[in-house]
């Protein structure tokens, strides 16, 4: 074999052993969600208020939920969107969500449109032609979304937000 097709040869062989390296090094963000709900036990003569699985919840109730966020994969996770939908029969509990080092957005409409709060906006037309533009209130909102710009392979964190039962 000529010189050049052993070089060959041995790239190509070479190739092999690094592509599957690149291909299967990735990102693999695990999200565990868990519903609480606050309580007010007594410690050592003292009230204290601790959240506890949600086990059972009557309307009026509000429930915290959690979005246990980890990246399990070999690469970090560029801006993350982790979207959890406001379950039904329940209402979001205003400047409730939470998620340090996010960027928070909220849908109306079923998960197809995301804003911030201010610019999550209704038009309708009245019946004497003129248009009106309204910020659309939390209790309408359909879903939650946290954009996050990083996450390290093996980091994570929690984001959370809070709802009341109808």
């Amino acid at each position: 074999m000529n010189p050049l097709g052993r070089h060959f040869i041995t790239l190509l062989f070479a190739l092999s052993i690094f592509i599957p390296v690149t291909v299967w090094a990735k990102p693999d963000v695990k999200i565990r969600i868990e519903a609480l709900k606050q309580v007010v036990v007594m410690e050592n003569g003292k009230k204290v208020i601790k959240r506890v699985p949600a086990k059972e919840a009557k309307p009026g109730d509000t429930v915290i939920f959690q979005l246990h966020y980890h990246n399990d994969g070999d690469q970090p996770a560029i801006n993350a969107a982790l979207v959890d939908p406001v379950p039904l029969e329940t209402m979001y509990i205003k400047d409730s969500a939470f998620g340090p080092g996010s960027t928070i957005t909220f849908s109306a409409d079923g998960g197809k449109t995301y804003a911030t709060p201010e610019k999550l906006v209704r038009t309708v037309k009245k019946a004497d032609g003129t248009v009106k533009t309204t910020v659309i209130p939390p209790r309408f909102y359909t879903h939650i979304r946290w954009l996050i710009k990083k996450i390290p392979p093996g980091k994570g964190g929690v984001c959370s937000f809070q709802v009341e039962l109808k």
